[in-house]
């Protein structure tokens, strides 16, 4: 059975086919970057617009691009979500009409649980494991236990990670999106500032980054000269706390839960090198650290996909053809 994965949950819209392997077979995102770009940052009806425009032409394409045709697909699996209500409308809409269409299953996908499975395909990972979920809506820490079994551990009380580094980045004058280019600036600074670390002295598995974020807008309101390196030096120390916050909530959830056999970081921000470089700098040496490839990490159809393929699998899914948007899908 070969599953297409349709993902619109925000400002990309990715399509993704793996086999009955879970192998991929094609993929194609499309992401409304630039025009976020142009309203700094997602406006939710501008990137449903460009969602109705562009899917399906889109689908089209990716048939043709890659000599596929209807008959290739033998089930749907789309994001209901969480996301933005328009955007999901979008992409359920879509696939709903895609699947009676072709008289195939249609399954409804949570966006955060297939951000984590993801991480799983082409290497193994296996149960129970650690999960650190770093994106622009989204920062929490699972004990996944099975494909449809994420405990929640702990998760940020007020801005996600990725929102933190867009903010930081807006603050330093970088164009949105900023997360990227920040990590790139801060490769040319040093920690020069001393930038709080938020509960980092806890024990516990909780995140907070809108005091982080608060410090480094009072250190730039008070820097009167503003050249290139004090931009560096504000990226580099923002991002080295982030790090050490990270790193130690890892470790006190290692310390809280011995028995996992492994640490995920994935997201959008799991793009992010030194993020991955300081968590492993802390796992044991038996402990296996795994991160998607770095164009799986932000939001995309082939995990997607691939959510369905391990969740049928697992003979857990649920199909049916009324799958509908659900904004605020908890795990």
């Amino acid at each position: 059975m070969n599953i297409l994965g349709v993902e619109t949950s925000c400002d990309e819209a990715g399509l993704a086919l793996i086999d009955v392997q879970g192998r991929l077979i094609a993929e194609k995102l499309a992401s409304h970057a630039e025009i976020c770009e142009q309203h700094g940052g997602v406006l939710p009806e501008v990137v449903a617009r460009e969602h109705m425009r562009i899917l399906p032409g889109l689908f089209t394409t990716f048939l043709k691009d890659n000599a596929l045709s209807c008959e290739d697909i033998h089930a749907v699996a789309v994001t209901s979500g969480p996301g933005l209500i328009s955007s999901l409308l979008v992409g359920c809409g879509f696939a709903r009409g895609l699947s009676r269409s072709l008289g195939c299953p249609l399954y409804g996908i949570n966006h955060l649980q297939a951000h984590v499975l993801v991480a799983r395909m082409g290497q193994e990972v296996e149960y129970p494991f650690l999960a650190l979920l770093v994106s622009g809506g989204h920062t929490a820490l699972y004990r996944v236990e099975a494909p449809d079994i994420l405990r929640t551990l702990g998760q940020t009380y007020d801005d996600a990670l990725g929102e933190a580094f867009d903010k930081v980045a807006r603050l330093l004058g970088i164009p949105y999106p900023g997360g990227a280019r920040l990590e790139a600036l801060a490769l040319k600074g040093e920690r020069t500032i001393d930038f709080p670390k938020p509960l980092i002295n806890r024990d516990n598995m909780d995140f907070s980054f809108s005091g982080l974020k608060a410090s480094v807008a009072r250190y730039v309101e008070k820097t009167t000269i503003m050249d290139d390196k004090k931009k560096a030096d504000i990226a580099h120390s923002f991002q080295e706390s982030v790090a050490d916050v990270v790193a130690s909530k890892i470790s006190v959830a290692l310390d809280h839960h011995d028995d996992v056999r492994c640490v995920v970081l994935t997201g959008g921000v799991a793009a992010n090198m030194r993020l991955r470089e300081a968590i492993k700098g802390i796992l044991p040496s038996h402990m296996p650290f795994v991160a998607p490839p770095v164009r799986l990490c932000t939001d995309n159809g082939v995990m997607v996909a691939w959510a369905a393929h391990e969740l049928r699998h697992s003979k857990i899914v649920q199909k049916g053809y009324d799958v509908i948007a659900r904004p605020n899908m908890s795990l």
